[in-house]
């Protein structure tokens, strides 16, 4: 699998420079792709005591375990500073009635006004269910 990967990576990029160069690249090609691999390659990573790691599994988990850290939540910061400069539009009144309790009457008239064999929600039960 990694050979098929590799195989085919060369082949775009030969094909790439063959589109430029045409058949002149060949050997200039690879030679500029071999230096620039060796020359790219990641040999070791620096640990946070200073020594390096060269061992291809410990140079894994540090990458993973940098970039874990990086994306990690450190929860939320007081937002409030955002919503000064939204308009309130509901009422001291509206935010009262929609804090109640729902009463019976609105429930069944809820399920009255819904069409009894349409599926109300994502759950696919129809209205005539409940």
């Amino acid at each position: 699998m990694k050979m098929d990967k590799e195989e085919r990576y060369w082949e775009q990029r030969d094909r790439v420079n063959w589109l430029k160069m045409g058949d002149k690249n060949t050997s200039f090609f690879h030679k500029f792709a071999i230096q620039r691999r060796c020359t790219n390659r990641i040999r070791g990573l620096q640990r946070s005591d200073g020594s390096m790691a060269s061992d291809y599994v410990e140079i894994e988990t540090m990458i993973r375990n940098y970039f874990a850290d990086l994306f990690k939540s450190r929860g939320t910061i007081d937002l409030g500073h955002v919503l000064l400069g939204v308009q309130r539009c509901i009422t001291d009144s509206m935010n009262q009635r929609l804090l109640a309790p729902y009463t019976e009457e609105e429930i069944v008239d809820a399920l009255k006004g819904m069409g009894p064999i349409k599926a109300s929600g994502p759950d696919g039960l129809p209205t005539i269910f409940y």
